[in-house]
């Protein structure tokens, strides 16, 4: 061995013999020491202030804590060497996980913005329309955590949560409430939420048959008989009622509206409907054929007056009532004033009642309840919007008449430009629109419809058949033979009975 403090050239090393678990004197430092990092932002790289770093062992146990300052930076207790894993947390963003082996150097930890993203659009859109919605993202407990606007291409971002579950729901004027249940991690793709028109849709059909009923009025009440909308079927029997001011599926005890149906020749019927502001089933409503009374027949008298109103209704001037129309909007009076074969008139807008609905009637001239002729035209007074820069919501006009489409366009202060195409509808029905029904447009705003043409060249037209001499209808009525007055009045008892039957 060489002497103490021996450097002498040529000497013989000092060796000490070791297992193989014993540590290498160059190993490094084999003492508790501080633990280092930054955190940054996963995108930005910016760092990331005040977040909580916790340092567990391979046991689990927490043996350190720390918090980060103004440059992401943290330092622990100091912490024997060993593998140890690290959380970071930090409100708007996603925890972060990481595993080190201490001492190994700095630690870095990224962490994701917590955020739930995606678009919005509308079932009804057009090309390069975008509906504009509230989006909010509401947590388990019921709570709104965060809330934003779709912009200007229907796009969202709910910033500041945290990792979790959430009930993300798109809302706008006009149209169900979307919902969309997520988890909200590092794996969370962006939503795309649709939005389906706050309409009830629905069909009458007959109870006997399930055949289409035309021109039955569908009215849409509040439990207290408020009317809050109504419709006129079309030849398939269907009716479409827009919705409005609805509340969320847990806030809806049972019954919230009734539906009342009614048509000629059947009975009337209601039905009790549970809406909500998430889109509902459509409605089917089965009427029953109107129940006669049996004939009672009291003698001569009796049959004699029967005839008599059995004449005067087929030689009487054709009649109708005009409609309850206060409250509805321009759209559904003139499918009501259509079903009562009543015309449109003038439409008259007035600033007089600054609670009422931009839009919706007002008054009607002739009132609701007068008789007039089929045909008549019935003049409005609505309600104006007091905006600077007022809109209308575009009716829908595909499938009328043409004369009836451009009395509605009209009334409503469009621009209408006609195209004539060709087309498999009847000849003078509107077979397309643009805009879009339910498109919210600055009055005076330009619509375009196209009108059929018909498939080719129409049919000819059947002869007409030769009217009766006098000019009255042919009515086959009963004739009196020799079998005497009771044999008279049994055949216009039976006449009657035929009459009656067709």
């Amino acid at each position: 061995m060489a002497p103490a403090g021996g450097d002498e050239p040529g000497a013989a090393d000092p060796t000490v013999e070791m297992d193989a678990t014993t540590p290498l004197a160059d190993a490094g430092p084999q003492g508790p020491s501080v633990l280092r990092g930054v955190v940054t932002a996963a995108v930005s790289g910016t760092p990331v202030e005040g977040a909580s770093v916790e340092v567990a062992d391979a046991d689990g146990q927490v043996v350190g804590r720390a918090v980060t300052v103004a440059d992401g930076r943290f330092s622990t207790a100091q912490l024997p060497p060993g593998s140890y894993r690290l959380k970071v947390t930090q409100e708007g963003y996603l925890a972060g996980h990481h595993d080190h082996v201490h001492p190994g150097g700095r630690v870095q930890i990224e962490l994701e913005q917590a955020r739930i993203t995606g678009t919005v659009t509308a079932q009804d859109d057009g090309p390069g329309e975008h509906v504009v919605a509230e989006v909010t993202a509401q947590d388990a407990d019921g709570h709104i955590r965060a809330r934003t606007w779709t912009d200007g291409s229907g796009r969202f971002a709910l910033d500041g949560l945290t990792a979790g579950s959430y009930t993300v729901a798109a809302a706008s004027d006009g149209f169900f409430t979307t919902r969309e249940e997520v988890q909200l991690d590092a794996g969370l793709t962006p939503l795309a939420l649709e939005l389906v028109p706050a309409e009830l849709q629905g069909q009458v059909l007959t109870e006997s048959n399930s055949e289409p009923v035309l021109d039955a009025q569908a009215k849409l009440r509040t439990p207290d008989g408020r009317l809050v909308g109504q419709s006129v079927t079309d030849p398939a029997g269907r009716f479409l009622i827009p919705l409005a001011d609805l509340a969320p599926p847990a806030a809806v005890p049972g019954t919230t509206h009734h539906l009342e149906v009614s048509a000629n020749g059947f009975e009337p019927t209601t039905v009790e409907l549970s809406l909500s502001d998430e889109p509902a089933a459509e409605v089917t409503v089965a009427l029953a054929a109107a129940k006669r009374s049996p004939w009672v027949w009291a003698g001569i008298g009796a049959a004699l007056l029967a005839i008599l109103a059995a004449l005067f209704a087929l030689f009487s001037t054709d009649e109708t009532v005009v409609p309850d129309l206060v409250g509805v909007t321009i759209e559904e009076a003139a499918d009501l004033l259509e079903a009562e074969e009543l015309a449109l008139g003038e439409v008259t807008f007035t600033d007089t009642d600054p609670d009422a609905e931009p839009g919706t009637v007002l008054s009607s001239d002739p009132e609701a309840g007068e008789t007039v002729d089929v045909g008549d035209a019935v003049d409005l007074t609505a309600a104006d919007d007091p905006a600077e820069d007022p809109t209308v919501e575009v009716p829908r006009v595909t499938g009328r008449q043409e004369s009836d489409a451009l009395r509605l366009l009209d009334a409503l202060g469009f621009d209408v430009v006609i195209s004539r195409v060709e087309a498999e509808e009847p000849a003078g029905l509107v077979v397309a629109q643009d805009p879009a029904p339910r498109t919210e447009v600055p009055v005076g705003d330009e619509v375009r419809i196209d009108i059929s043409e018909g498939p080719g060249e129409a049919a000819p037209e059947p002869e007409p058949e030769p009217e009766p001499e006098n000019g009255l209808p042919d009515i086959d009525l009963p004739e009196i033979d020799t079998d005497g007055i009771a044999g008279f009045f049994e055949r216009v008892i039976e006449w009657l009975r035929g009459l009656f039957d067709r």
